[in-house]
């Protein structure tokens, strides 16, 4: 890692400061996987009531997401992140690559999913109960558990995000043996 963070207090007794940071070689390693190097430019600035801060994620094919933020009306009293949780969220990811990198990053160990996917999700709301709107798709992935002895291949997801759920509004692939596997659900991520 390499680049600079700058923290102060501000003239209200409130921490300000500014981040402009790379991260190479990014990783998370478990017990069973390892997931592929990624590394990310950061650039972050804090005032007393604002946070903005943006981001590029690149592995060996070019850039693969963006993530922005911006908090906003930022409580005057708390600690940071009592105050970050309260402030008013606008931000925005957009990914196009490997579906492993980010999967293995979030750190769901008991299957792995590998294969091309798109995202592209706003959220607004605190971080505390954020409001996400935005669609997810994959085709050609393949879904995984040594543990379980799934295996998945072929598999077309489709859903959107609405509120705190990814609602999968189809999914299907075939198992192993001449199986087919089909369906609809979702994945809720409150509290």
């Amino acid at each position: 890692a390499s680049g600079e963070v700058a923290i102060s207090s501000g003239p209200n007794g409130l921490l300000t400061g500014s981040a402009r940071v790379l991260i190479a070689g990014l990783t998370r390693s478990s017990t069973l996987l390892s997931s592929r190097p990624l590394d990310l430019a950061l650039v972050a600035d804090l005032s007393e009531t604002l946070l903005q801060t943006r981001a590029v994620l690149r592995d060996d094919g070019g850039a693969r997401g963006r993530v922005q933020a911006r908090i906003g009306n930022l409580p005057r009293g708390g600690t940071l992140a009592e105050r970050l949780y309260a402030g008013d969220l606008a931000a925005g990811l957009r990914w196009f690559g490997p579906a492993d990198v980010l999967w293995r990053l979030a750190a769901v160990e008991l299957i792995d999913l590998d294969g091309d996917l798109v995202i592209a999700a706003n959220a607004t709301g605190t971080l505390a109960e954020p409001l996400v709107r935005g669609s997810l798709s994959g085709d050609g992935l393949r879904l995984r558990s040594a543990l379980t002895g799934t295996d998945i291949t072929g598999l077309a997801a489709r859903g959107v995000f609405s509120g705190s759920r990814l609602n999968l509004t189809s999914l299907a692939g075939n198992a192993p043996g001449g199986g087919r596997l089909s369906g609809s659900g979702f994945l809720d991520f409150s509290g």
